[in-house]
């Protein structure tokens, strides 16, 4: 088996059939920030658009089919949904395409899409040995079809340790999220049931989207002048995690941020949780200065807003800053 993985391996990198819709003979096609779905999409609310970027990310070869006078559902249904639509097999075309035995892919990337993360929760989600999955990781993370998060304060990132695994874009994680373990259902016709399945979760689902569209919302914070960071990511530890964390090496300043896709408008428990937080993280402790950072996609409190005003907190209610 391990002789085999390395020739596919061999194979893949060096594969000449480009990857359709996103790849051309010399360049890869990247998914646009964000952002870019207004221009898309002009009339479409903040809310409307994260969802569209949750499910379609922002690949043109994607966006480009929706309906713009359908809702989410309505274009989940008619385009992801009804067999024999170029996006219900896209990810099974391109994944066919780049790899020669897919089968244990396809295991693997659902798995990640599940919300198996670490690399021991991949392992006994699919049953496969270690050795195997972390072959199967290395050409997935070749491909850019998966990608593996570290905790921004580590030193040498490409040795730690504390890596999770994620689905580098946002179709291949709603498609094995929903797509692929109900095939069966779909090949049926039974589309309006997965439909409902799709519906039941979604907000939980476009919730673990939203924090990178409050990445993409931080560069757009320090483009206006509201920050300044030369590195941006994530935290986390054994006990907490931190949803942004951008830190300036210049000034030693910590900007920490938590993202809340809730129907609640978020409030001082939220952040007394995050100074809590902040006291675990370890970067420059002793000298660096704490900027806290608070998404919310409902707003914020009005004791929120007082306590934001005295304390100089940054509150982003959708995509604009509050105050």
């Amino acid at each position: 088996m391990g002789s085999s993985i390395g020739m596919m391996e061999k194979e893949i990198l060096f594969h000449k059939a480009p990857l359709y819709g996103r790849r051309t003979a010399s360049m890869e096609i990247k998914e646009m920030p964000f952002n870019a779905l207004k221009d898309f999409f002009p009339g479409r609310t903040f809310d409307e658009l994260v969802k569209i970027y949750a499910v379609f990310g922002a690949v043109p070869a994607y966006i480009e089919k929706l309906n713009p006078k359908h809702d989410i559902f309505t274009n989940i249904a008619e385009l992801v949904l009804d067999k024999g639509t170029f996006l219900y097999n896209e990810i099974e075309y391109i994944l066919r395409e780049e790899l020669r035995e897919p089968r244990n892919y396809f295991v693997i990337l659902r798995a990640i899409a599940q919300g198996k993360r670490k690399l021991s929760e991949i392992i006994n989600d699919t049953g496969f040995e270690k050795s195997l999955v972390s072959r199967y990781l290395d050409i997935l993370k070749g491909l850019r079809f998966v990608e593996k998060d570290i905790p921004i304060t580590e030193k040498i990132p490409e040795k730690s340790k504390h890596g999770l695994y994620r689905l580098h874009d946002k179709f291949f994680g709603f498609w094995f999220r929903y797509v692929f373990p109900n095939r069966s259902k779909l090949e049926i016709g039974r589309r309006d049931h997965v439909l409902k399945i799709v519906k039941d979760s979604f907000e939980d689902y476009v919730s673990t989207v939203y924090e990178n569209v409050c990445l993409d919302l931080c560069r757009n914070l320090m483009a206006d002048g509201f920050m300044q960071y030369t590195t941006i990511g994530k935290w986390w530890s054994r006990e907490d995690e931190i949803d942004i964390v951008a830190l300036d090496e210049e000034t030693k300043t910590a900007y920490l941020g938590e993202c809340k896709w809730s129907n609640k408008k978020v409030g001082e428990n939220i952040y007394k949780d995050l100074l809590r937080k902040s006291q675990q993280f370890d970067w420059h402790k002793a000298e660096r200065k704490d900027r806290f950072i608070l998404f919310s996609k409902s707003g914020f409190t009005l004791r929120m807003i007082e306590i934001a005003k005295k304390d100089g907190i940054l509150l982003i209610h959708k995509d604009k800053v509050v105050g």
